[in-house]
């Protein structure tokens, strides 16, 4: 029981951290919020995680797994055979449901991605140094099978369609029809393809 009452308990700080650094950024966070949030006292706090930095970094972590999760088990469930273009539809879908669904972990990490010196310093940029490969491969596929023009820059494509996902992510939680028409959107743009056309 100890240690579900204790997973319970790191789950509440998580949950209340991501909050806290969608609403105020790295450097506004107060651990001491984080800890009321939490129902804890900040010591309490401490004895589950030391610092603001170790924080950052598993909320980072757990949000980005989640969308490796949730776009991995997509591309997982097409057919074997399914072309460069389906693959990148089907991981844009399945990264902004996940972006949408994990709500301030989601909007934690889009507001803070770009503070490198941030990341760097508490080893959260790897997560998001990998997840940004994984998605230029998606375009260099894409871009080999001509959905994406070759001549572009891989990873400025990458930068801007991650991007243009990351900027429909607001205070409020999008219902999952207009998160489903958002996807369609992006794919539409990305890869020229007419509304009626879309997989």
């Amino acid at each position: 029981m100890t240690g579900t009452k204790a997973a319970r308990t790191r789950l509440r700080i998580l949950d209340a951290a991501a909050s806290e650094f969608a609403a105020q950024g790295y450097a506004g966070t107060s651990l001491r919020r984080i800890a009321e949030e939490s129902g804890l006292q900040l010591g309490s706090l401490y004895f589950h995680f030391t610092s603001k930095d170790a924080l950052l970094s598993e909320v980072v972590r757990e949000a980005v797994a989640f969308a490796e999760e949730r776009v991995s088990s997509a591309l997982d469930d097409l057919p074997a055979a399914a072309s460069a273009r389906t693959r990148f539809s089907a991981a844009v879908r399945a990264h902004l449901r996940a972006l949408h669904e994990s709500s301030d972990r989601g909007a934690a990490v889009v507001r803070i991605i770009d503070l490198s010196p941030e990341l760097t310093a508490v080893g959260a940029h790897q997560h998001v140094r990998d997840y940004a490969r994984f998605w230029t491969g998606l375009v260099i596929e894409a871009q080999a099978a001509g959905g994406i023009p070759g001549q572009l820059d891989p990873v400025i494509t990458r930068d801007l369609v991650v991007g243009a996902m990351h900027a429909t992510v607001g205070r409020r939680q999008l219902p999952p029809d207009q998160v489903a028409r958002l996807a369609e959107t992006v794919i539409g743009l990305v890869l020229r393809q007419p509304l009626t056309n879309w997989p």
